[in-house]
């Protein structure tokens, strides 16, 4: 069974399967919708449903990063890597507000492995075409963004 879900994970992370770039489009929407619940929950009083909501996406982000570094080829080195370490700051920043608001703007840093990531970024030129022409000022825009908050 484990060889079996190592397999499965690797194929999903790494591999040029059909099932495996709708996996990755998943993990993009996914990052697009937090970053979209960070900026919405931004302007409204914090309640018990965004609470839940933090935790729902920091989960998600602590699974994806836990699969990513079992994957790994060195799981020690892998996790002294700057995409990494922005991971474990978004994902421990879901959880912030429960100690109090003021970390809530980290979570905003997960931006930053959307467009920093290879696969991702080929993918999206191979797909789109305005990502093709925009490119340059698309991850300028996010880097813009990512140190702004």
């Amino acid at each position: 069974m484990r060889g079996s879900l190592k397999t499965t994970l690797r194929e999903l992370y790494e591999g040029e399967t059909s099932r495996a770039h709708s996996f990755r489009y998943w993990l993009l929407g996914f990052d697009l919708m937090a970053i979209l619940f960070v900026v919405v929950t931004s302007f409204t009083s914090y309640g018990p449903w965004i609470q839940v909501v933090d935790i729902a996406f920091g989960l998600v982000i602590i699974v994806d990063l836990a699969a990513r570094v079992w994957l790994a080829p060195r799981p020690w080195r892998f996790l002294v890597y700057p995409t990494t370490l922005a991971d474990l700051v978004s994902a421990v920043s879901f959880f912030a507000p429960l100690a109090g608001e003021g970390f809530a703007f980290l979570r905003v840093v997960r931006m930053l492995r959307l467009l920093h990531m290879y696969q991702m970024r080929d993918r999206l030129r191979q797909d789109f075409r305005f990502f093709r022409e925009n490119e340059q000022a698309l991850v300028a825009a996010t880097n813009l963004a990512s140190s702004s908050s």
